[in-house]
């Protein structure tokens, strides 16, 4: 493509970069003899490398020996690839603030992982939400929903022990920190929705808000929802991009779901222990990269 910029180095020489012409052709002349790495870049392209043969692959030197003239240098370039689409309830209203976020599918240690790519979109007011600089492959999408219960009485130690100073406080402060807990209570102050329920508190990030039953003692939840309106990794759809594809309708559908209780007692040598923070992880991900089940995990505290 017009507009690539070539850098070349090597051989004990500055890089030079130079712009390919109309064509894409390049030149690099009175070059001395001895291996060179050849890239290229462009916006709206992931970085070619002379030998590179794959979008996930390596480039490799070229070698170039005295008098020698080298007109076969080929640097491939792929564009990058776009998803869009809506997130939408079982009303089919649009839920704005939702995360997105791609996984790409591909080999690690020789089997299929779902690895993160670290691209994450939230929808707009309509719901809708956009993806880019995505290479080609095959990617899984996701909506991230954390919910995390806290005993009521946590939270009103929590906010006694903010107001005061001495043994006390230090005390719960050290207790909170060493057990895991102290983040917890830190993401009540960061504006995500929080809901009681009998003696618990229930806090939703993922901008998917709890909605409590009639009972007064539960509530229902938008879990975290794969593509295009599975429960699991192994059940969503895989989504298979070319490269420059601009994939549109690549809509996503939570549905409100009624939660359980889990409880019981956490014990340590010593007996009960207090302000203990618990992860509840989902089954079924044995082919998502560990970074992400702790992004999927339900995480909640022991009550006093």
């Amino acid at each position: 493509p017009a507009g690539v910029i070539v850098s070349l180095g090597g051989a004990g020489i500055p890089t030079r970069r130079v712009i390919v012409d109309p064509h894409g052709r390049f030149l690099f002349d009175e070059l001395p003899p001895g291996a060179f790495t050849i890239t290229a870049t462009k916006s709206g392209y992931l970085d070619g490398a002379f030998g590179k043969q794959r979008p996930d692959g390596t480039g490799h030197p070229l070698t170039v020996h005295d008098s020698e003239h080298v007109t076969d240098a080929i640097v491939k370039m792929w564009r990058f690839a776009t998803i869009a689409g809506a997130v939408t309830d079982d009303a089919d209203d649009p839920m704005p603030g939702a995360r997105v976020q791609v996984l790409k599918r591909t080999v690690v240690a020789g089997h299929w992982r779902l690895v993160n790519t670290g691209l994450v979109a939230s929808a707009d007011e309509r719901g809708g939400y956009r993806l880019s600089s995505l290479v080609p492959g095959e990617y899984v999408l996701f909506i991230t929903s954390l919910t995390a219960s806290f005993p009521a009485s946590l939270m009103e130690t929590a906010s006694a022990a903010r107001q005061t100073e001495g043994p006390a406080s230090s005390d719960f402060a050290r207790l909170t920190q060493t057990n895991g807990t102290t983040g917890f209570v830190n993401d009540i102050s960061q504006g995500f929705p929080v809901t009681r329920v009998g003696d618990m508190l229930l806090q939703t990030s993922g901008a998917l808000a709890a909605s409590t039953n009639p009972d007064g003692r539960s509530v229902s939840v938008y879990p975290a929802t794969w593509y295009p309106s599975a429960a699991s990794a192994a059940q969503a759809t895989i989504v298979k991009l070319e490269a420059g594809d601009n994939r549109t309708g690549i809509d996503l559908h939570p549905t409100l779901t009624p939660t359980v209780r889990l409880s019981g007692q956490a014990m340590g040598p010593d007996g009960p222990v207090p302000y203990l923070a618990l992860r509840l992880v989902p089954a079924g991900l044995d082919d998502v990269a560990g970074e992400i089940t702790s992004s999927l995990a339900l995480s909640f505290t022991t009550a006093m």
